[in-house]
């Protein structure tokens, strides 16, 4: 029996034991409850007084209204108006002005495409122009050429005639072909 007594008296022991485990738990957590109550009061408390100062304050506000200061706001607020009225009407003037020279740009801009167009053509027309002055010019010489050796010819007394035709000093029977 005696072995039977420990037993129960090891196991309620521990039982015990585990109870102070939870007790401690509990007292820790009913001490962490009760610091955030109390930080709970205190912040309600200095609300109170805040509450109490602010309506203070706004007792004090309407006190110092009076008529002749709400009309200068409101006189302060139509001129508000008005400047605001004027300003957006300048503003969309201004950004139909911007509009308008926006587009004036654009057509600047498709007038030169157009005019470097003109002058690309034109450059063209003048190196193919060159290029014909040039031949010309080569034939002109040519000719000269071909004028200076038929005077030659000529100076040299006409033995035949490099045409085989009208006014040849040569018979026509005596030319070569």
């Amino acid at each position: 029996m005696a072995r039977v007594n420990t037993e129960e008296f090891k196991f309620g022991k521990t039982k015990i034991f585990f109870k102070d485990k939870e007790i401690e738990a509990l007292k820790k957590k009913l001490a962490e409850e009760i610091a955030k109550r109390e930080a709970a009061e205190k912040a309600l408390s200095e609300m109170k007084i805040k509450n109490v100062d602010l309506e203070a304050f706004r007792a004090d506000m309407k006190s110092q209204e009076d008529p002749k200061h709400i009309e200068e706001l409101q006189g302060d607020i139509k001129r508000g108006k008005e400047d605001l009225s004027k300003l957006t009407n300048e503003y969309k003037k201004l950004k139909a002005d911007n509009q308008r020279l926006q587009d004036q740009i654009t057509e600047h801009k498709a007038t030169i495409v157009k005019k470097d167009s003109v002058i690309t053509e034109l450059n063209k027309d003048i190196e193919n122009k060159e290029g014909e002055i040039s031949d010309l010019k080569n034939k002109l010489e040519a000719e000269e050429n071909n004028s200076k050796d038929l005077e030659t010819i000529a100076r040299k007394g006409r033995r035949h005639c490099l045409f085989g035709e009208g006014g040849c000093c040569v018979e026509r029977s005596k030319h070569s072909t």
